[in-house]
């Protein structure tokens, strides 16, 4: 039986990073078949049925909001949420992005109501809890496929947080958290990280085993938009100014 993502999810998109390996451009400025490809990421949240989405955004913010509001007919299915990074935060340590991502997820929890009757069984909508999607914005072979494959781990073994892994042990993305067990404390800790967070041994933890490019073919260098292309025959690129 197919898991679908319960109406309540909620999206967490991570672009506010400054690109500085890729000439100092924002990663979801790159546009992928004529879409920016943060429109494109959530694009395809929506098309997993995802219907509301927290955008962290940072380095050329103005420019990735504008870039969202140009093609806000493509994100008709999904409501965004727009969370801007101050300049001091801007570092190679995306830690700043995901604790106000997750701040920003945890408020729209708040305010939605419990789980329909539809989906009230499901893991992670088990009265209060909301699972987020944890999503980098430069993963562009992500299909909603993968956003449902990964629910379904977390679904068909009660989890309370749910990872790709290769088998070399890299994590991928996206990850899939309930936004309940993050107590807002420990966001507003500065060292605080998810990643040390999700290795928490109290919590109910599923990774599954997948090579799977998508979870882990990111864009960091020139090199990596080529071989994007070469492997993948998925060309992207910076429009000309």
């Amino acid at each position: 039986m197919t898991a679908f993502i319960p109406s309540a999810a909620i999206g967490l998109l991570l672009t506010a990073g400054r690109g500085s390996r890729l000439g100092g451009r924002c990663k979801g400025l790159l546009h992928i078949d004529g879409l920016p490809l943060a429109v494109r990421q959530l694009q395809t949240m929506a098309d997993a049925g995802i219907r509301r989405a927290v955008v962290v955004i940072g380095a050329q913010a103005d420019a990735l909001s504008d870039a969202l509001s140009r093609h806000a007919s493509v994100l008709m299915d999904i409501e965004i949420t727009l969370v801007k990074i101050s300049p001091d935060q801007l570092t190679d340590d995306p830690q700043f992005s995901v604790a106000s991502g997750l701040r920003a997820a945890l408020t729209l929890a708040q305010c939605l109501p419990g789980a329909d009757s539809q989906n009230n069984t499901d893991a992670l909508t088990v009265g209060d809890r909301t699972p987020v999607f944890v999503s980098l914005v430069d993963l562009p072979l992500l299909t909603a496929r993968h956003y449902e494959t990964l629910w379904a781990q977390a679904h068909y073994q009660n989890a309370d947080i749910a990872l790709p892994r290769n088998s070399a042990g890299v994590p991928g993305h996206p990850i899939v958290l309930a936004a309940q067990i993050i107590p807002p404390s420990a966001l507003g800790q500065p060292g605080f990280r998810l990643r040390e967070f999700v290795a928490c041994g109290s919590l109910r933890r599923q990774e599954f085993f997948t090579e799977d490019p998508a979870y882990f073919a990111d864009l960091d260098t020139p090199q990596d938009l080529q071989n994007m292309a070469r492997v993948y025959g998925v060309f992207l690129g910076f429009p000309d100014p």
